[in-house]
C-alpha cells in the first residue's frame, strides 16, 4: 500500500473547505477497496471548533454520521480523518498523531493533513497486531473511466493506424507531389487555375499532385515538365 486515490470531487471538495476556513478545519472520510485500490469516495464535513491551530469535531455529530453510515452498511468504510493547517506546513504534530492513533482503533484509518497552498501528506495507522504507520503515502487521483477510455483508444488505432517507417523514397515521393502557391504557399492542385487561397494564377502544365485518399491513374511519375507560373499582377 503506498498510494490513496481520491474521486477528483472529493480531492475539489477538500481543497474547497481548507480554503474557505480561516484557521484549521477537519473532518472525515469514506475510503472503499475497488480492485487493488484504496478509493476515498466521500468526505464529510462536520460541526467543530476551530482556531488558527487546533480542531475539535462535535462527538455528537459524529456520531450522527456513524448511525447514518450504519443504517446504509457503510459504517466500516469511514476510514479517513483529515485536517487543515492552514496556511502552515503539511506535516504532522503530536496532537495529529495522537488522535490518528485513538482513530485507528478500528484496525486502521487513513489520515491527511492539507494546507492552503495545495500540499498534502497521508499516512496509514495499523492498530493490529500492534501500532505501526506508514508514511508518505502518495495521492493520485481514481477514474473509473480511465480504463475504458485506454482500451477504446487501443482498439481504434489497431483499426485506424497501420503501423511500420515508411522508406526514404516513400517519404520524399509523398512530399515531392506536392506543388505549393509561390506567394501564400497553400497546396495546388492539377485541376485548379489560380491559388485558392491569395488567388494567384497560375498557368502551364505542373507537376501531378496526390491527394490523400485519390488513387492514381496507371503507375505515377514525375513529369519534367516546366510550371509557368505567371508573375503575381
Amino acid at each position: 500500500m503506498n498510494t490513496l486515490y481520491f474521486k477528483l470531487d472529493c480531492l475539489t471538495k477538500l481543497s474547497g473547505y481548507v480554503n474557505a476556513a480561516e484557521g484549521e478545519v477537519s473532518g472525515m472520510g469514506l475510503v472503499e477497496k475497488i480492485k487493488d485500490m484504496f478509493v476515498v469516495t466521500e468526505i464529510f464535513l462536520l460541526k467543530q471548533e476551530c482556531s488558527f491551530s487546533t480542531t475539535e469535531i462535535d462527538s455528537e455529530d459524529l456520531g450522527k454520521l456513524m448511525l447514518e453510515l450504519a443504517r446504509q452498511g457503510k459504517e466500516g468504510n469511514l476510514k479517513l480523518w483529515w485536517h487543515s493547517h492552514g496556511s502552515m506546513n503539511a506535516f504532522w504534530s503530536t496532537t495529529d498523531n495522537h488522535t490518528a492513533r485513538n482513530l485507528s482503533g478500528s484496525n486502521w484509518m487513513f489520515k491527511a493533513v492539507v494546507n492552503k497552498e495545495g500540499k498534502m501528506k497521508v499516512s496509514l495507522d495499523v492498530s493490529i497486531p500492534f501500532h505501526h504507520v506508514t508514511d508518505d503515502i502518495q495521492v493520485s487521483i481514481y477514474d473509473p473511466d480511465t480504463s475504458r477510455i485506454f482500451e477504446i483508444c487501443k482498439k481504434e488505432i489497431k483499426e485506424k493506424v497501420k503501423e511500420g517507417k515508411l522508406s526514404d523514397g516513400k517519404q520524399r515521393e509523398m512530399f515531392d507531389d506536392i506543388e505549393l502557391c509561390p506567394v501564400c504557399h497553400t497546396i495546388i492542385l492539377n485541376d485548379e487555375k489560380q491559388c485558392p487561397q491569395c488567388g494567384h494564377k497560375i498557368k502551364g502544365v505542373r507537376y501531378e499532385t496526390h491527394v490523400p485518399g485519390k488513387k492514381r491513374n496507371g503507375k505515377h511519375r514525375k513529369r519534367k515538365l516546366s510550371a509557368d507560373i505567371q508573375d503575381r499582377g
